[in-house]
């Protein structure tokens, strides 16, 4: 441990050595062009609700714009995270992608602990409290006009799930998509053997049929027209994505007198999956703005399938290998209606009326030898099927005044209210798919009311200084009160440079799956679950000279009463007496099977301890040409639950990225090369005791080369070629059958998706 620390303390040393030697360097240089400057200085609206410059925001706030996604390639907001943003980081599970921030990830908690906006639009699930950052986020990237990453907790506007921070998706305007673009894309990548090796056309026959591929089409529009006497606008943009794994072949585990389905190995977990990693996800989205209306709706279905099921997710002893029915389906539909009013120089107001629909299905097979039911008779592998599904409807109003005491933005006072209905549901189910016996475990509808007010106040008593404070206080049916603070001085002590010194705090509700999940053999439901909680402090350096700028920051976050899968004991020598009363309970009225060797149960009994550094540079040269960036965030975290402390999962002690453009002008491409890098991770079911040997999957660099440009002599048609390589071989996932510390075994890590080459064309007209 002392080692841990000692190394830990060591490369956050020569981070910060690194940075402020950068600063040095950047003071030198000071005499960059100052036209340069000012146009590579950010605005960001997300922070605080209100445009202004992102030094001046009460967070670390990073602004990633269309011409970033663009010349390096970006198909995702996972990808951007991983090779253009400072201290969030995103891991790949073969599925949807998991998102951490500053050293802190949850795995499996699905992008509950990030607040997802569209055009300030939330777009977490309000059953499951998900938000998605892959293609599931339903938006043709070109439609991306920029994206705002505000790291740290962000309630204090934002209300529930923004204890990671606030991510906003801004679409484009009609001038800046203004025409008709269609778009298409597809995408090549090879089968992977046992060792997570790319094979190539002798190492397996026919090659063709092993190959992962995907395709995008997309078609978008910007018009300007007028409507009533106001100018008006209209932007629409729809795609359809398809994936299509590549092969990927598993080390063959054994698994004595277990079947594990159709396309299985008896006796054996392993194998190649051929057919059971894909996913379709189309998805269509449009923004009318008229005068001071404005109106949009999104549209999106998906249907996604890993190709195996993750340990930590297994409810079943031993699920079927290569399942091509075995998949997570959504659908969703948001429309909003906003209005934006100046009652004076002093009082502009904004309203808006909100509405969402979603809803969630999924499901799992195994084949069980003692059949699906008690009284489990051994006999023939009986399938059986688990499945669950959820729904949420929910409909809500804002309104919010913002007061310029002064006129000149030196005293602004915001006040805003926000009210909100929802409708939920959640069912799981078991089912013996030859004799149809079915049992529903959990079966659940409420409609619950939440309700918020906040305020924020800004002073700038000096043209050098600002003062931001504010507060918002959250009320709702499920989990009570909760009051969100947050407090920032903003100072400006010489010119190019910005010090910012932060507190803030933020909070989760529990989500319906949490509250009401309950499986006999397995989980028993939860009670009286409360709202997680995170507290967090932070100082912020930012210098600019020139066209470059520099950003050193240090941050210390506490999170408390988090929402853990914590494990019960079913013999009374093992655990409390209150653990052991629970589960002899549960099994005396049939809320739990009696044959049992693990009980889990989701409380309020995870702390997390948090502390570390970010720092980055960024600039161009060469009158914007040539563009560069480096980010680096290096962190301490552990986690203490009723089993004690341990390691965080999944996310890296340390991680960053590095990227370098070169446009060639005229008809020439952009050159671009990106690289997202990180420390090694433990594996998802972390070191929880059941085996020898802490899991740990390799340190990892990925890169990706880009070409962007325009077809000489083809007006309107350009093209992209991308180039992604994985020297990592697998991931901070395990699969395979579930051993304990007594077998002697190790998990299996799934593989990374090694090398994939993309080719699109994009026609404007």
């Amino acid at each position: 441990m002392n080692a841990l620390r000692h190394k830990l303390r060591s490369s956050g040393l020569v981070v910060g050595l690194f940075v402020a030697g950068l600063f040095v360097a950047g003071r030198a240089h000071a005499e960059e062009d100052a036209l340069e400057a000012l146009l590579s200085e950010s605005i960001e609206s997300t922070s605080g609700k209100s445009a202004g410059a992102s030094d001046s925001a009460p967070a670390l706030s990073i602004s990633i714009t269309a011409e970033d996604l663009r010349r390096y390639g970006i198909r995702t907001l996972a990808e951007a995270y991983n090779f253009l943003v400072m201290g969030i980081d995103a891991e790949d599970p073969l599925s949807d992608p998991e998102v951490g921030a500053r050293g802190v990830l949850v795995t499996g908690d699905r992008g509950k602990h990030v607040l997802l906006l569209l055009d300030g639009h939330t777009l977490n699930d309000q059953q499951t409290g998900a938000s998605l950052h892959g293609q599931g986020l339903g938006l043709p990237i070109e439609m991306i006009d920029h994206v705002e990453v505000v790291l740290g907790p962000g309630s204090v506007l934002y209300g529930a799930n923004a204890m990671f921070g606030v991510v906003n998706v801004i679409t484009k305007r009609a001038k800046d998509f203004s025409g008709v673009r269609v778009t298409a894309e597809a995408s090549l990548s090879p089968p992977l053997n046992a060792a997570h090796r790319i094979m190539g056309p002798g190492d397996i026959s026919p090659y063709l049929e092993h190959l992962g591929n995907t395709y995008r089409i997309a078609a978008g529009a910007g018009y300007e027209f007028g409507l009533a006497g106001e100018p008006a606008e209209l932007t629409v943009g729809a795609e359809y994505y398809s994936l299509g794994g590549p092969t990927m072949t598993w080390a063959l585990e054994v698994a004595p007198q277990t079947d594990f389905g159709p396309r299985g190995t008896f006796g054996f977990y392993g194998g190649r999956t051929t057919g059971s990693y894909y996913e379709q996800t189309p998805s269509i989205y449009a923004r009318l703005l008229a005068g001071e209306l404005e109106a949009s709706i999104q549209a999106v279905t998906s249907r996604v399938s890993p190709p195996y099921v993750r340990v930590n997710d297994r409810p079943l002893d031993s699920t079927e290998f290569d399942d091509v029915d075995a998949y997570v389906g959504r659908r969703r539909l948001a429309v909003e209606l906003k209005w934006h009013h100046n009652l004076s120089n002093v009082t502009s107001l904004m309203a808006r009326l909100y509405g969402d629909i979603s809803d969630e299905s999924s499901r799992l097979h195994n084949r069980a030898f003692f059949n699906c039911f008690e009284p489990h008779i051994p006999g023939t592998y009986a399938p059986c099927r688990l499945s669950s599904s959820g729904f949420a409807q929910w409909t809500g109003t804002e309104l919010q005044a913002t007061l310029d005491w002064q006129r000149d933005r030196s005293i602004v006072t915001m006040l805003g209210a926000d009210a909100r209905v929802r409708r939920v549901g959640f069912q799981n189910q078991f089912q013996d798919l030859i004799t149809g016996q079915l049992e529903r475990y959990s079966d659940v509808e409420r409609v619950e009311q939440a309700a918020a007010v906040y305020a924020q106040q800004v002073y700038r008593p000096a043209t050098w200084l600002t003062l931001n404070a504010g507060a918002r206080w959250d009320v709702d049916s499920d989990f009570g009160s909760r009051i969100s603070p947050r407090g920032a001085i903003i100072a400006e002590p010489w010119r190019g440079g910005t010090v910012k010194g932060i507190y803030s705090e933020a909070m989760r509700a529990p989500t319906m799956d949490e509250r009401a999940y309950r499986d006999p053999q397995r989980v028993l439901v939860s009670r009286d679950l409360e709202a997680e909680s995170v507290r967090s402090l932070e100082l912020i350096l930012t210098e600019r000279f020139g066209a470059d700028s520099l950003v050193f920051g240090l941050f210390r976050s506490w999170w408390s009463n988090m929402v853990v899968r914590y494990r019960l004991n079913r013999s009374a020598s093992a655990g409390p007496v209150e653990d052991n009363t629970a589960v002899n309970e549960a099994q005396r009225t049939g809320e739990l099977s009696r044959n049992l060797e693990y009980v889990y149960q989701y409380r309020n009994a995870g702390s997390i301890d948090n502390w570390g550094l970010n720092g980055g540079w960024e600039g161009s040269a060469f009158t914007g040409r040539l563009s560069y960036a480096f980010n680096v965030t290096s962190a301490y975290t552990r986690v203490r639950t009723p089993q004690g402390l341990s390691l965080i999962r999944v996310t890296p002690r340390w991680f960053g990225n590095a990227r370098i453009a070169y446009d060639l002008q005229e008809q020439l491409p952009i050159l671009a090369l990106a690289a997202h890098f990180g420390d090694k991770r433990v594996a998802d079911v972390g070191d929880d005791g059941r085996f020898d040997r802490v899991p740990y999957a390799p340190a990892s660099l990925d890169l990706k080369s880009s070409i962007v440009g325009p077809f000489p002599w083809l007006e309107g048609l350009s093209y992209r070629m991308t180039v992604d390589y994985s020297f990592a071989p697998t991931a901070p996932y395990t699969a395979g059958r579930i051993y304990d510390v007594r077998s002697g075994a190790a998990p299996q890590l799934i593989p990374e998706n090694r090398f994939t080459v993309l080719f699109g064309l994009e026609l404007s007209f």
